[in-house]
């Protein structure tokens, strides 16, 4: 599961500050004097209330008073979008100011280009003790063969319940062949609803030769649309003979450009006409060199 942007949360206002917030929010930032503070206490309202549309001046209205944490919440809004010039330039000035989760989105951000920048930003963002830098950075680190230093983070941010970094530091362990660990490590970041972890646990039983509990385990994370899932969920029906099961999840995880889905129904294709043309043979409809 890739990571998402960050989104600042203040507390929980009370229901009558909602019923405030909700008539306010009918009106223009400028029209409205109040604090920066309050200003992104209405914009994170209406993010809750999916209604990313109306929160968006009131970030950019608390971010243009130096609010870092609106700064931050305001990229997060221009990224999903696909802004990203416009978000990265909100969240290098939050960074500047000191917001965590603006670094860990600047990193974010950058990691597919900027990778070497990104890496820096997520170090910076995981020694002030942000969960999600911690796995990020890890995460890099033992792609890049750095175990030692990978570990280290990646336990870093298991110890503080981060699921994702349980599934990578489970990824990881495994490779050092302490499969007992991994499985654990799967079996607890699946529970907290970590979808990868999910299929990581089914292919980790799978291996171990709990097929049914395989079975349950990609189909958990096939219904909550993880492609993975979806092909190891079709090979597991295809291999117990469930063709016709395993091609709904082949033709799924295609509808999502997955390649080895589309492999998968060709090679099924041709197997079915294989099949057709031999049982032809056998009836004595054709013969065998036609």
């Amino acid at each position: 599961m890739a990571s998402e942007f960050l989104i600042v949360h203040w507390a929980a206002p009370c229901e009558e500050q909602f019923e405030v917030t909700v008539a306010l929010s009918s009106r223009l930032p400028g029209e409205y004097s109040c604090p920066s503070d309050t200003r992104a206490d209405l914009g994170q309202l209406l993010v809750e209330r999916d209604n990313s549309v109306e929160a968006e001046p009131w970030f950019r209205a608390a971010a243009m008073l130096n609010d870092a944490q609106a700064m931050s919440n305001l990229g997060t809004l221009l990224a999903d979008r696909r802004d990203e010039a416009e978000a990265e330039l909100w969240f290098r000035a939050a960074s500047a100011l000191g917001e965590v989760n603006a670094m860990f989105n600047l990193g974010l951000l950058l990691e597919q280009q900027r990778k070497t920048e990104a890496e820096r930003w997520y170090r910076t963002a995981a020694e002030l003790g942000l969960p999600d830098a911690m796995n990020n950075l890890g995460r890099i680190q033992a792609q890049r063969g750095q175990e030692r230093e990978a570990e280290r983070w990646l336990r870093a941010a298991v110890a503080v319940n981060c699921p994702p970094a349980m599934n990578n530091l489970g990824i990881l362990v495994s490779t050092q062949g302490d499969l007992e660990e991994a499985g654990r490590l799967f079996r607890a970041a699946a529970a907290s609803g970590d979808d990868d972890a999910m299929n990581n646990l089914g292919a980790w039983q799978a291996q171990q030769g709990h097929t049914a509990e395989a079975e349950r385990s990609f189909r958990a994370a096939a219904n909550r649309g993880h492609v993975s899932a979806m092909v190891n969920l079709g090979d597991l029906l295809r291999q117990r003979g469930d063709r016709r099961e395993a091609e709904r999840w082949y033709r799924a995880a295609g509808q999502a450009d997955d390649t080895g889905a589309i492999d998968r129904l060709g090679e099924m294709s041709s197997e079915h006409e294989s099949e057709r043309l031999a049982s032809l043979v056998e009836h004595g409809c054709v013969s065998e060199k036609e």
